[in-house]
């Protein structure tokens, strides 16, 4: 699992991976026993299988099917310290409107002191596509030729192409693949690049990759946009860029579409270096059996958006505090109390420390309304996400 992406487990025979626009991915099947639920105490825990040097962190939303649960505990049963925190679902903001960026977060009826945490990120602002034309944009593969992605001494891009027990080869067993150049599908110049790949059995992999001697500094990069042409055959495609100590962010597009499309995916939160991109892999997953599976790809260009919104504030039951900085697309605002608020950058790295103006986000019992307000100057539409945590003393 991927940044962005999220698993949904509803029986042994329905998991699917579904990526950050929703498109599914994979059909996942879980080994194991099917969770099933005992009257009393659940222990539920979550671990994983990171990678070396990553801190994961992951929501995980629990459902339990049956009689409906009724009542409470007894107050003396509760484990309060295991409730001391609620996560509140992440708020989606598209405009100032009144509607959009106004909410009410629920606290315990007989909560007393209760304070609020909340993120704030900065996802983009303006039209989807509008930085893929712009002059400043980046371009990371045009597809005039295809002499980056030729298997030299140099390219060992293979070394990161790794499936289960395979790894260092650029396909499954059973999988042909080529990548060409195309003058019949094209939307932006004269040529684009033909991927087709065919697999004898249902989930063949194929990957192509180019290296980029000396390596790329996208720091200062926001998104990446491309365009592609899907067959419709539910294939997987993705690109995935490499740093030079092998960490990686995946950018992946399920083929469900005939046609070109434009797809532009957020650096926030890479877990890669983007000061040092080395390479650039193109991959298929989840090829069909017995069926040729053909794609384009044109312009690959990697974005920066400059557009500046400033003096972030959240207001709770009527008490505003304002955050005096400025955030850009791919940047977050972590706010925990008056001295514990923190700026970060797509990479993670901290940008800035902030000290917030006003009172502390404190809560009533019951409903308390959340307006969130900051200077967009006229950079419209925009897109963020804010996340709220209550927290009990």
């Amino acid at each position: 699992i991927a940044t962005g992406q999220y698993l949904e487990f509803r029986s042994p025979t329905d998991c699917k991976l579904y990526g950050p626009q929703g498109e599914a991915l994979a059909d996942v099947t879980p080994q194991g026993d099917a969770p099933l639920l005992t009257t009393g105490d659940n222990e539920v825990r979550f671990a994983c299988e990171p990678e070396p040097g990553v801190n994961p962190r992951a929501y995980v939303s629990v459902i339990s099917q049956g009689e409906p649960l009724r009542g409470m505990n007894k107050p003396d049963r509760i484990r309060w310290e295991l409730l001391r925190r609620e996560d509140d679902d992440p708020r989606a903001i598209g405009a100032l409107d009144g509607v959009q960026n106004q909410w009410d977060v629920l606290c315990r009826p007989d909560a007393k002191n209760a304070k609020l945490e909340a993120e704030i990120c900065l996802d983009s602002v303006g039209e989807p596509g509008s930085l893929y034309g712009n002059p400043t944009a980046l371009p990371l593969e045009p597809f005039d030729n295809l002499d980056a992605f030729a298997d030299t001494p140099a390219n060992k891009y293979v070394k990161y192409v790794e499936s289960g027990p395979y790894k260092g080869v650029a396909t499954a067993p059973g999988v042909t693949h080529e990548l060409a150049l195309s003058s019949d599908g094209v939307k932006q110049g004269k040529t684009s690049a033909r991927y087709t790949a065919t697999s004898e059995q249902p989930g063949g992999w194929s990957a192509r990759g180019k290296r980029f001697e000396p390596p790329l500094d996208l720091s200062d990069r926001t998104h990446v946009g491309f365009l592609i042409h899907g067959d419709n055959n539910g294939e997987i495609l993705y690109l995935q860029l490499r740093d030079t100590k092998g960490a990686w962010h995946d950018m992946k597009v399920g083929i469900g579409f005939t046609g070109w499309k434009y797809r532009e995916f957020p650096l926030t939160g890479a877990a890669c270096d983007l000061s040092k991109i080395e390479y650039l892999i193109v991959y298929y997953n989840g090829l069909p059996a017995a069926k040729t599976c053909t794609c384009y790809l044109d312009d690959i260009r990697a974005l920066r958006d400059p557009t500046i919104l400033r003096n972030p504030s959240l207001t709770v039951g009527g008490a505003k505090l304002v955050f005096p900085t400025s955030l850009r697309p791919g940047e977050r605002l972590v706010y925990k109390d008056l001295k514990d608020c923190e700026v970060y950058g797509a990479d993670g790295k901290l940008v800035a420390e902030v000290k917030p103006t006003g009172k502390p986000l404190t809560l009533n019992p019951g409903k308390n309304r959340v307006v969130l307000d900051l200077d967009t100057g006229n950079a419209t539409p925009l897109r963020l996400r804010v996340k709220t945590t209550k927290v009990y003393p």
